[in-house]
């Protein structure tokens, strides 16, 4: 895959999983859900250099994506229809992570 495929395949997940996303090349080059700061589940797409599968010779690099996710806090004395809405942000989270993790994104680039 090219790395803008691998981009559009997370934009088109984060979508399917109810959320929207975001880009910004300041933070990072892959997509991330839109409003981060006030959703109740963390889901971080980060691309990773892979040394072993990089032909420096060619000058081609290799990334691979690893994609993490986390409850955030929620504190105070929410009500039963705030904890609802977590509960089902962080479902719907859990499963945009197990379905990239499932897809083993990966790409290369040529210098």
């Amino acid at each position: 895959m090219t790395k803008n495929e691998v981009i559009q395949a997370i934009k088109d997940e984060i979508r399917m999983n109810g959320f929207q996303p975001e880009m910004d090349e300041r933070f990072s080059p892959m997509p991330f859900l839109k409003g981060e700061s006030d959703l109740y589940i963390a889901v971080s797409i980060r691309e990773r250099l892979d040394f072993a599968n990089c032909d420096f010779e060619k000058k081609v690099a290799a990334y691979t994506v690893d994609v993490k996710a986390s409850v955030r806090k929620m504190g105070g004395n929410p009500t039963p229809e705030e904890l609802l809405d977590a509960a089902d942000q962080i479902r719907r989270g859990a499963e945009l992570a197990r379905n990239l993790q499932g897809m083993d994104l990966a790409y290369t680039e040529e210098a």
